[in-house]
Order: C-alpha cells, then sequence, then structure tokens
C-alpha cells in the first residue's frame, strides 16, 4: 500500500513555504482526521438536532450512548489491534501476502463473535427498561465499531491514512444526514444513522484491504499458533487505551460528578465539555507528529537498520544511528514547541471560543488545563511511537501502564480535591508519563547499535 511518507516528501521536496504548510495540513488531516471527524460529527448533528427543543433529552442520551460505545470497543478490542498488525507487518517481510486476508478473516469472526456475546449480555443485564429497539441497536453498533478499530489500526500501521480518513468522512456524513431524517424516532433513530454510517466505514475498509491483498482462501487462524501471538502488543493496546479513557470512566461513575440520562450511562458534563473540546486542539501537534515520524525519522531509521542488516562498517552505523536519534528527539521536541503555542492560543481566546459555541465560562478553568492534558497526550503517543519503531515492546508496555496508573491515582485526588482541580489529574498523568518515557527513550538510544546486533 501507499505509505504516507511518499506523498509528504514530495510536498517538502519543492522547498516552498506554501508547499510546507500544504505538507503540515495534509499530515494533520489525515492524523488526527478521524478523530476530530468523529468529534465534530456527533457535536453537528447534537447542535443541529437541539434547535428544536423537544428533543433534547433524546439528544443527550445519544451522544452519551455513543461516547460509551467507542470507548468501551477500543478497551474491548484492544488485544487485536497491535498484535494483529505486528502479524501483517511480519507476514509482509516475508512476502507471504495471499495470508493476510485469511487471518484478517479469522480474527473479524473471532470478534464479531465476542463482541456479540458480550453486547447482549450488558445489554441484556443492565438495559432492562429500554426497548428492543434500543438494545439490538447498542449490540450492533458495538460489534461493528470493534470491528472497524482492527481494520483502522491495521490501515494506520500500513501507513494507509488516506483510505481511513475518507472512509470516516463518507460515514459521519451519512450519520448526520440519517440522524437528522430519523429525529422523529428519537434516540433509536439516531442510533440506526450512527449504525448504517459506521456500516459503510466498515465497508470502505475492509474494500481497501481485500483489494490490496487479494487471496484464493477464505479464512485462516495462523495469528492465533503460539509463536504468532505478541502478549506485550496485545497489553500495551490495552492500558493504552485504558490510559486515555481512565479519567473519563472515573468521572462518569462518581455520582457527585455525574447524572444518569439512559439505563446505567452516565455523563459529567462538568468534565466532558471541557475535555473534548480540548482534543480539538491536537490537531496541530499530530500534524507535526504525523510529518516528521513518517519523513525525516522514518527515512533515518531505514538506513540505520539497512547498514545492519547490508553489513555496514561500524561508523556507518554509527552516523545512521545518530541521525536517527537526532531525529527522534527532534520529533519529540516539535510536538512540545507546537503544542506549546495551541496552549497559549486556548488561554488567550477560550473566553471567545466558548461564547462562540453558547457554551457557559463555568468551564474555561477546566478547558486550560485540558488543553494541556491533551498535549501531553500527543506527545506520549509520539514516544510510544518511536518505541515501537525500535521494537522496544516491553518498555511500551511499562509506559502505558504507567500511564494507566497514574492517570487513576491523580484523578481520583483531583475528584476529592472538587471542581477546582478537574483535569488536572489527568494532565498531570500524562506530564510525569512523558517525563519517563523521554528519559526511557533516551536510555535506549544509549549504544543502540550494540542492543539492535549483539542483543538479539
Amino acid at each position: 500500500m501507499a505509505g504516507i511518507g511518499f506523498e509528504l516528501r514530495k510536498l517538502l521536496a519543492k522547498g516552498r513555504y506554501v508547499d510546507l504548510f500544504q505538507a503540515y495540513g495534509y499530515a494533520g488531516i489525515v492524523g488526527a482526521g478521524p478523530w476530530i471527524i468523529s468529534i465534530l460529527g456527533i457535536l453537528f448533528l447534537g447542535i443541529l438536532l437541539q434547535l428544536d427543543k423537544r428533543v433534547q433529552l433524546p439528544v443527550a442520551q445519544f451522544q452519551v450512548s455513543v461516547t460509551y460505545l467507542i470507548s468501551s470497543s477500543l478497551i474491548f478490542s484492544s488485544f487485536a489491534q497491535h498484535s494483529f498488525t505486528r502479524y501483517v507487518a511480519d507476514t509482509l517481510f516475508s512476502k507471504h501476502m495471499f495470508k493476510v486476508i485469511p487471518n484478517l478473516n479469522g480474527l473479524l469472526l473471532i470478534i464479531t463473535f465476542l463482541a456479540g456475546a458480550f453486547a447482549y449480555f450488558i445489554t441484556a443485564t443492565f438495559f432492562p427498561v429500554q426497548d428492543l429497539a434500543y438494545r439490538f441497536l447498542m449490540m450492533g453498533c458495538f460489534v461493528i465499531l470493534c470491528d472497524i478499530w482492527v481494520l483502522t489500526n491495521l490501515l494506520a500501521g500500513l501507513k494507509d491514512y488516506k483510505v481511513v480518513l475518507y472512509a470516516f468522512v463518507i460515514g459521519y456524513s451519512l450519520i448526520v444526514c440519517v440522524g437528522l431524517t430519523m429525529k422523529q424516532f428519537g434516540v433509536d433513530g439516531y442510533l440506526l444513522g450512527f449504525m448504517f454510517g459506521h456500516a459503510i466505514i466498515f465497508l470502505v475498509l475492509a474494500s481497501a484491504i481485500y483489494h490490496a491483498y487479494p487471496s484464493t482462501h477464505l479464512i485462516d487462524f495462523e495469528f492465533l499458533k503460539p509463536a504468532k501471538r505478541y502478549y506485550s502488543l496485545m497489553l500495551t493496546s490495552l492500558f493504552f487505551n485504558l490510559a486515555i479513557w481512565a479519567d473519563k470512566y472515573l468521572f462518569w461513575f462518581n455520582p457527585l460528578t455525574s447524572e444518569s440520562l439512559i439505563g446505567p450511562l452516565r455523563s459529567s458534563p462538568l468534565y466532558d465539555i471541557p475535555i473534548f473540546l480540548a482534543y480539538l486542539a491536537i490537531l496541530p501537534g499530530m500534524a507535526v507528529f504525523l510529518l516528521r515520524l513518517e519523513t525525516d525519522f522514518s527515512e533515518y531509521y531505514i538506513r540505520f537498520n539497512e547498514s545492519i542488516r547490508e553489513g555496514g562498517s561500524l561508523e556507518q552505523i554509527q552516523v545512521a544511528r545518530d541521525q536517527m536519534i537526532s531525529y527522534a528527539k527532534y520529533c519529540i521536541i516539535e510536538i512540545i514547541k507546537v503544542q506549546a503555542i495551541v496552549v497559549a492560543c486556548v488561554f488567550l481566546v477560550g473566553d471567545k471560543l466558548l461564547n462562540l459555541l453558547n457554551i457557559s465560562l463555568i468551564y474555561r478553568p477546566t478547558l486550560n488545563i485540558d488543553v494541556i492534558g491533551s498535549s501531553l497526550q500527543v506527545v506520549f503517543l509520539g514516544i510510544l511511537n518511536i518505541t515501537f519503531y525500535l521494537d522496544k515492546r516491553m518498555e511500551a508496555l511499562q509506559l502505558s501502564l504507567i500511564a494507566v496508573i497514574l492517570n487513576v491515582i491523580f484523578t481520583m485526588i483531583s475528584i476529592h480535591l472538587g471542581p477546582n482541580y478537574y483535569g488536572f489529574g489527568f494532565t498531570f498523568a500524562f506530564f510525569l508519563t512523558c517525563t519517563f518515557g523521554y528519559y526511557w527513550l533516551s536510555d535506549m538510544m544509549e549504544d543502540l547499535e550494540y542492543k539492535m546486533i549483539m542483543l538479539r
């Protein structure tokens, strides 16, 4: 599949400022696009629907249902995301392209069955008073989302970000359109549109993979063989998703910070609104992260590995190592610089932004601290990806576990301290995680050629 790095290098090679800005814009859109589209799509649908005062409660119930669907499906399907992508990468490196589709079908079959069984148990146990249509739609959305995260992660690992972006643009456009036409059915109508839109996203993503890797075999389970499993990657993916959502769930299920909306699902308006607005501010950092990682760093990473595989001299290997290390640190520093500018802008124009969105200024203090936390999360993502490049799986696992533990501990402390401290737990947790991560990354880089040659 065509990597994004090739297109970004074409833009950068022209040497003009306009092409540089275009490259950053392109990287930001394809890197953070699906996440931004998801947030904006649901917010936009809610804004349009709430023009009719009669549907305010169903819209709120729909939005909280979608939030739980996305977060729980990401966590539930974690075990298959990074591990299977690594299996596919190894398969492609071995020139066994024909194995991709049969094993993908096998994985999707397992996930669909497990997700369906889990969703049935949850809806039957915790949603006894909701109508049958709502429970059926929640089950269907959960299963489709679990399958989509596997395909999305696989395509991202294969650097085919554009297909993911196009799929989400199409899917969320349909979600908004169908949601508007089905508003007379309330939350069930909105969920029907949500499920339909994600079914289209699934078909687009699956079609891209099936087209790229045709095979005569229908199904296989080779990825389940002990030698093909990557337990450290399974746990890393699980802990990473838990780290992202831990603070939200703690606020949602604390009766002092949340309110019930539908069945057992709760929301925390004082925390939810600022944190999701803060996530919209990660676009510049994601642009820098993707551009620098997929151009400068990946290029020198390839050179370093080729110098080892092709028997280069020690001097050649060390020069390639130094260049790779330099650009790894440069990538992290660039993310910090850009997101620092974003944080400063939010601090300066936060009031105007909230007024524009017709949101109370009571959320301003939490927004200020949350935008710092979301920016640190981008830095954490950069560190984690460089760790993956270096194949330091245990270090990535430990770093993700630290992020979970710290987020839980400091978020609980912030809740105990009161509303003035909301968001500080999430932010401080990722600050410490990034500090640990950068220190570990620097340590990994020491004598890297020795570690990659002599210790393997």
